[in-house]
């Protein structure tokens, strides 16, 4: 029995060295390509963009990277989805998931901790938010506009994990959920092209989007 089980163990450590091989190549790239937005172990940042609300699902990633405009989004994608750099990946936006792999990775984790534009528009009555916002952050921000939106019930949910897999809010009786008042996305594909993303330009994308939280977040 002991020799039957060797071959499962090694297939499992070569992976386990596979995966942090080709992490470590990402990394490296992505340090050249973006300087100053990716951390290693041992830095302030490095455990930030790691730490989740539920300490047991935080995973020890390779690097991670901060970026702060959907070009840095696209450089990431571009490197750890192509050849000697592609990697494993976890996305995180306000780190509240509390399932292991949600928005955690042994791989490259990309922190949208610098997307925390907010921008209200009274004409169209629409608020447009940065993915590394948390909603206690927009209630507050808000309030001198004297409007509210269908977001998060509890401090330190983050806008873009509730807002890809449902979301309920204090007003989902009367308005239904947070998916279903949202008219658009801001979206870099895996080729590293920004798109916006609505129901008329793309309604099975903007479908799916609904359900996407288990991806990130």
């Amino acid at each position: 029995m002991k020799v039957s089980k060797h071959p499962v163990l090694l297939v499992t450590l070569l992976a386990v060295d596979a995966v942090r091989c080709s992490s470590t190549a990402a990394c490296n790239a992505l340090q050249e390509a973006l300087p100053g937005l990716v951390f290693f172990p041992g830095t302030e940042e490095y455990v930030d963009d790691n730490l989740h609300y539920t300490r047991g699902v935080s995973e020890n990633s390779t690097c991670s990277v901060e970026p702060g405009t959907t070009d840095d989004v696209g450089t990431i994608l571009r490197i750890v989805g192509s050849g000697e750099t592609r990697s494993s990946f976890g996305v995180k936006g306000g780190g509240h998931t509390g399932n292991l792999g949600f928005s955690s990775t042994p791989g490259v984790q990309i922190s949208l901790s610098k997307f925390t534009d907010l921008t209200f528009d009274n004409a169209s009555s629409t608020v447009r938010l940065g993915a590394g916002l948390f909603w206690d952050e927009v209630y507050e921000r808000l309030e001198p506009f004297g409007v509210k939106v269908i977001g998060g019930r509890v401090p330190g949910v983050g806008v873009s994990g509730l807002s890809l897999g449902g979301g309920y809010s204090y007003f989902t009786d009367q308005f239904g959920l947070t998916i279903d008042n949202i008219v658009s996305h801001d979206l870099v594909l895996p080729n590293g092209t920004f798109i916006e993303v609505t129901e008329s330009s793309d309604p099975d994308l903007f479908f799916a989007l609904k359900a996407s939280t288990e991806e990130c977040c």
